[in-house]
């Protein structure tokens, strides 16, 4: 299969297309054929190795992994024999190993199905953006006690599910709009603070 891979540090520049073998699928592994991936600053900590903190946990003189990329949107292949979500043919988005080649593979739960109204490219922007909302709600807004514990992906499938009336997205569940309000809540008590401080 074909793959952009990098042998040591660098630049974006030092990404080069090569072919290399299909990733082996785990027994809680889901294989996806790739039709896009997301790119956020957290490939690019990957690819340059800085600050070099990130080389401890992903190899010191060059990556373990050649093939970067997280955020995946693409078509089940294949599964491993204790995957019960997900039958070959479906459509999936989520955070995976190695997105930035035909083909990637990703642990069953960091995969939600991809909603319909949704491309493929929209909905590779959308894993680690959910993420990072999700753990903001959780930290900063004080949003409840138990939603840390959710998986943000299927949170982020919920809130990009439905169009609202005036052409942006509306939460589709209760408890996401719930912790959406409550978060507004708390921006309004910290900017009244700031302006009457």
């Amino acid at each position: 299969m074909k793959a952009m891979v990098q042998d040591r540090y660098g630049s974006p520049d030092i990404l080069r297309p090569q072919e290399v073998d299909r990733p082996a699928v785990g027994d809680r592994d889901v294989l996806v054929r790739v039709r896009a991936a997301g790119v956020d600053p957290g490939v690019w900590h990957l690819v340059t190795g800085l600050p070099y903190a990130v080389r401890l946990g992903y190899g010191l003189r060059r990556p373990r992994n050649r093939v970067p990329g997280l955020d995946l949107a693409g078509v089940v292949e294949a599964v491993g024999r204790a995957v019960t979500r997900f039958v070959p043919g479906d459509e999936v988005f989520g955070t995976g190993a190695g997105a930035y080649a035909e083909y990637a593979v990703a642990p069953e739960r960091k995969l939600a199905p991809k909603p319909g109204n949704l491309t493929f490219e929209q909905a590779a922007a959308v894993p680690v953006s959910g993420q990072t909302r999700s753990r903001w709600c959780t930290r900063r807004a004080g949003c409840g006690r138990g939603t840390g514990s959710w998986s943000s992906v299927p949170v982020t499938a919920w809130v990009v599910r439905r169009p609202a009336r005036q052409g942006g997205w509306r939460p589709r569940h209760r408890r996401v709009q719930h912790i959406q309000a409550r978060a507004r809540a708390v921006h309004r008590r910290r900017r009244g603070r700031r302006l009457h401080a």
